[in-house]
């Protein structure tokens, strides 16, 4: 008799740890994870860039590696409150390494956010609804040097057909953008020059222009250059011209080799939302 109540004594508090234990797995496992990822030298992106919880809500924010990163939010109705681990901020200043915590959102609406290091072309979307569903998006922000348009949410897209090599003429994105044009300046060693057209979408957004090379063009190890950057903010809706001047040691592998094949990668940021991004090869000549 006395083993008996001894057995049952025993499950009974097993049963207790275990109805104990379950709420606490039930709650982590509704909480959305979000992850800096780094592929290569220069492009980095958060997994998933997209994630949705109900008001109140909390999403978990880590960088589990060596390159610094940290988050600004773009057009967010609120800031949400994070933890004191978690780098926020609008420079450079406010990134680490190797940090992790959690948000917690409050007011239902959008929130947009790039990466403090590497502005947007590393972005995401938080968005924050009226029910109680927390759901995440699978997809991964990715840039992919030469062809095809890629956005925030990792969609690739190829280029219209029919248009001017360097011309997208019904890109669109929502009214975020349309009407891309590239083409090398004078004898290629200016650099690039481009025009869009803005929707009213992006008004008061931000323009972002890279100009990137495979290293080997450069006689050097393996990866990708930056060879070229122009950064707008508060841009207007409407025609908008832009020219990127290439970097010195891309005007030299220019001279030494009679051309250079680039990836120009544009990124427009709208005010509410995050960012966009379309990649075009190019090919300068001396």
């Amino acid at each position: 008799m006395a083993l008996r109540k001894a057995v049952l004594a025993v499950l009974v508090l097993a049963l207790g740890a275990t109805v104990g234990v379950m709420p606490a797995i039930a709650g982590s496992e509704s909480a959305p994870t979000v992850e800096a990822v780094n592929s290569g030298l220069y492009y980095h992106y958060w997994v998933p860039p997209t994630a949705t919880v109900a008001p109140g809500g909390t999403v978990a924010f880590s960088n589990p590696t060596s390159v610094r990163h940290g988050i600004e939010w773009v057009g967010a109705p609120t800031p949400p409150v994070c933890d004191p681990t978690v780098p926020v901020g609008t420079t450079e200043s406010a990134a680490g390494t190797e940090w992790h915590g959690s948000c917690t959102f409050t007011t239902p609406g959008t929130y947009g956010f790039y990466c403090t290091v590497h502005g947007p072309a590393m972005s995401g979307t938080i968005t924050v609804g009226a029910t109680g569903t927390t759901t995440i998006v699978t997809s991964t922000a990715t840039s992919t040097p030469g062809g095809g348009a890629v956005t925030s949410t990792g969609a690739v897209t190829s280029p219209p057909a029919g248009g001017a090599p360097g011309t997208s003429p019904a890109a669109g994105a929502g009214g975020i953008y349309s009407a891309l044009k590239l083409a090398a300046s004078a004898s290629g060693r200016a650099g690039v020059r481009g025009s869009l057209t803005v929707g009213a979408a992006s008004a008061g957004g931000m323009l972002a222009v890279e100009l990137l090379a495979a290293r080997a063009q450069l006689a050097r190890a393996g990866g990708t250059a930056v060879l070229g950057r122009l950064v707008r903010r508060g841009i207007a809706a409407g025609p908008l011209a832009f020219r990127v001047v290439l970097a010195a040691r891309g005007r030299a592998a220019l001279r030494a080799r009679g051309h250079l094949r680039l990836t120009v990668r544009v990124s427009i940021t709208p005010p509410d939302a995050a960012a966009v991004q379309i990649s075009r090869s190019l090919l300068l000549r001396r």
